[in-house]
Parts: C-alpha cells; sequence; structure tokens
C-alpha cells in the first residue's frame, strides 16, 4: 500500500496555494458512453518538509507521530539533488499504530557526492555563528496518504564537534543532536490527505473498463474550481501520485508514481496533463464487480522556485496543492434518482437507465425489488419496460422502511448473466 523503496524526485511548484480545504464532490453521473459512470472530485492534499543538516557520518533517524492512529502518514528522508535515500530495511515504518519509523545512515560515500559538504565556514563576526562545517541539508518529508490528522516529528542527527576536529568520519569527534518538527515539545501540526470512504470510494456493478484521471495544480477562486498547470510557464507543479485498491484487503489495483521531472504528461493528444490509469473490471479477472474500489491521490513533495528546476530543495513547512479526479466505472444498470422519505400511502418515484454492450437497452424489462428487513431476501414489486436512451420509471406504494433495487437481464456472452443497481433506501413516515 505504502510508497516504499524506490527512487522519488521532488518537483517544482511556481506558487503554492492555500484556500479551503473542503472538497467539491459532484453527483455520479451517466457519461454519454452508455452504462459508464462519472464522478468528479475537487479536492486538496498536503505535504511537509523540515531541513535537516548533517556533519558528520552515522545515523540520521526520523519518526513522525500522528493522532488519530488510524490514519496513514509516510515518512521520507531526502538529499540534497532531492531523492528517497533511506536504506532497507526501513526501520519500524508502517509497523506502529499512530507512528512511522525511518533511519539512514549518512556515510563517508554521501559527503564524497555532496560537493562543498566538507567546507569549512568560519565564525560570523555579525551573527556570531560558530565555526562549523558546510554538511549535508537532508530533507525529512511528512506525506498525509489518507485522512487529516496531528503530527509531530522527532529524531536525531550527527554532527561534527569542531573543537576536536573537521574530519566527518572520525569516531570521535562529533556528537548527536535531536530535532522537532513543526515546533516544541508539545507543537503539533496538521495534515490533510484523501480520506476513507466517502467519494473516494466506488463500486463497479458490471464490467467494463474503469479509468481515473489526475489533473494538478488546482485552485479555487469564489466557488469555482479550475485547473491551472501551465505547461509552458509552469513544467514542474508538483509531485503527485495515484493509487487505487480493491476490496476490504486493499489490494493494489495500480501505482501511479509519476512521470520524469514529475511534470503532468500531456493525455489525448494534449487535451490535458497529468496522470491516466486505467483497469479492467471482469467477473473471472483479479477486479471484479460489486467491489468497493478506494481511490488516493498524494502529494509527496513541493520545492522553492520553479525557475531553480526539480532540484532545488524541498520547500520547507506544509505546502498545499490543489486537484481534479475524474473517476469513471462501469454501471450498466442505474438509480439516477429516487424518493428518500414518503408517507405512508403516498407513491415513491425511482428513475434511472439501462445499457448493455456499449449500448442504450429500449424496450428492455426493468424490475423494482425490495429488501426485507428480516429474510434480507429481495422480491420483485414492480416491472417496467425502458424507453429512448434507456431511460426507466418506475412508481410503488412503499409500505415500510425498507431497501430498494432494480435488476434486468444481463448478457451472459460479454458480462454478467443478471444486471443489479445499488441499493437506496426509502423511509416510510
Amino acid at each position: 500500500m505504502k510508497m516504499a523503496g524506490r527512487y522519488v524526485s521532488i518537483v517544482c511548484l511556481a506558487a503554492v496555494a492555500f484556500f479551503s480545504l473542503a472538497s467539491i464532490a459532484l453527483a455520479d453521473t451517466q457519461t454519454t458512453t452508455p452504462g459508464m459512470t462519472e464522478r468528479v472530485i475537487w479536492d486538496t492534499v498536503q505535504v511537509a518538509a523540515y531541513r535537516v543538516n548533517v556533519s558528520h557520518i552515522g545515523n540520521l533517524h526520523a519518526e513522525v507521530t500522528f493522532n488519530p492512529d488510524w490514519a496513514d502518514f509516510d515518512i521520507y528522508i531526502y538529499d540534497e539533488a532531492c531523492r528517497s535515500v533511506w536504506e532497507e530495511p526501513m526501520g519500524y515504518s508502517g509497523m506502529l499504530a499512530g507512528k512511522e519509523v525511518i533511519d539512514h545512515y549518512v556515510s563517508q560515500a554521501d559527503f564524497d557526492n555532496a560537493p562543498g559538504s566538507t567546507e569549512v565556514i568560519p565564525e560570523d563576526p555579525y551573527t556570531g555563528e560558530p565555526e562549523h562545517l558546510r554538511g549535508i541539508d537532508f530533507s525529512v518529508v511528512i506525506v498525509a496518504f489518507n485522512e487529516t490528522a496531528r503530527f509531530k516529528v522527532w529524531g536525531y542527527a550527527p554532527y561534527t564537534d569542531t573543537s576536536v576536529g573537521m574530519t566527518v568520519s572520525d569516531r570521535w569527534n562529533w556528537r548527536s543532536e535531536t530535532f522537532r518538527f513543526p515546533g516544541t515539545r508539545s507543537g503539533w501540526g496538521t495534515l490533510k490527505g484523501a480520506p476513507y470512504g466517502n467519494s473516494w470510494d466506488f463500486t463497479p456493478t458490471s464490467e467494463g473498463e474503469g479509468q481515473i484521471r489526475l489533473q494538478w495544480p488546482a485552485t479555487k477562486v469564489g466557488d469555482q474550481w479550475t485547473v491551472t498547470y501551465d505547461a509552458t510557464n509552469a513544467p514542474y507543479p508538483a509531485n503527485m501520485e495515484t493509487y487505487l485498491y480493491a476490496g476490504p484487503s486493499w489490494g493494489t489495483v495500480f501505482e501511479e508514481k509519476g512521470y520524469d521531472w514529475y511534470a503532468p504528461q500531456a493525455q489525448d493528444s494534449g487535451q490535458w496533463y497529468g496522470h491516466k490509469n486505467t483497469w479492467t473490471v471482469s467477473e473471472s479477472g483479479d477486479f471484479r464487480p460489486w467491489v468497493k474500489y478506494h481511490y488516493v491521490p498524494s502529494l509527496v513533495g513541493v520545492v522553492n522556485d520553479a525557475t531553480l528546476g526539480p532540484d532545488s530543495g524541498p520547500k520547507e513547512g506544509i505546502s498545499t496543492i490543489g486537484y481534479k479526479a475524474t473517476v469513471f466505472f462501469p454501471q450498466n444498470l442505474r438509480i439516477t434518482s429516487s424518493s428518500s422519505r414518503v408517507a405512508l400511502g403516498k407513491k415513491a418515484t425511482f428513475r434511472g437507465t439501462f445499457a448493455l454492450n456499449g449500448g442504450w437497452q429500449v424496450g428492455a424489462k426493468v424490475s423494482l425489488q425490495m429488501q426485507d428487513p428480516v429474510k434480507r431476501t429481495w422480491q420483485t414489486v414492480r416491472s417496467v419496460t425502458t424507453t429512448l436512451g434507456g431511460k426507466w420509471t418506475v412508481q410503488f406504494t412503499p409500505r415500510r422502511t425498507a431497501w430498494y433495487r432494480v435488476m434486468a437481464a444481463g448478457d451472459d456472452g460479454t458480462g454478467l448473466p443478471t444486471e443489479y443497481s445499488l441499493s437506496r433506501s426509502i423511509r416510510v413516515v
């Protein structure tokens, strides 16, 4: 599930916008492609980065504590070239509730590969900063993968004791110093990630192809959201990633780790820029209909200045970026609207559409079914035939509060033998 053990570059964001964290998830709509449902999500995610200077070989240790502990936060260490540098095994990462721990052994090779890292900086007569080695600036990066949570970071790093000697590898001339972010011992920050459930969960009810498009950055002006990526003037807006999981065990459907330099890639002949991922929903495949899927967009990092390129270093502190996610998933038989509550003796109205094999079904039988609240079995209470565009309408007088769905004959040769809709509850008052 996590993004462990891999190379990651942090990319540029010319201007990081901070705005309302309230998300907008548009209602599921039937697309012009029969049987395909579209969901659009506008929202924001966050990442935090803190700089830690190391001037001696030794262990760089960092841990993030977050609350509530069922949130999902990730911790990384990046070098000055914006590369993830931790070594496997990753300490105790992902093993503790509400905490992730990570370690990187800073070696002589790290200093050899960082030009100027062993340069001696003399005492500053104006600020009083003592003589020291330049060292290497690492970044501790905290990613809000799932949920919004409070967090704090603690760790320690090795420093050369210049009063004893300037060699970065001597055994006797170093000390270990602790660091805390975002502030004092009791200080906490807050990071926002994609929430569990809600609009980030969806259920295909038919066989077919699913697709997710992720576009960024996006901003909200007043009540209007828009994608603001400029391929010419802002080629490195952020390092965004896309993940999709299936079922209660969170089986991985796909992981989109980004492109070179993490600029959104041109899609559909340059009509839009971002990630585009597809997968097949099939009863005989790994990813089946009637399984709940969980979508996660993740902001891994942003940097200081787009004019400096993708290696300019992480932007310190907490950064926020907006995005647009468009999710397509197959649902041949849909209830597009229904009464949510009716008075006893009054009629409830259900409306929807029916498609099969990529075409609207006209003159097909659609049956409204009610679930028995005690036996949990389904029984047909009314049947109608579809009209132009696969549309159907059913009116029914419910006698008690219950769940309802519709069913129709499918095509056993190309998909499911019987198609069902998602169920809806009607309360009788």
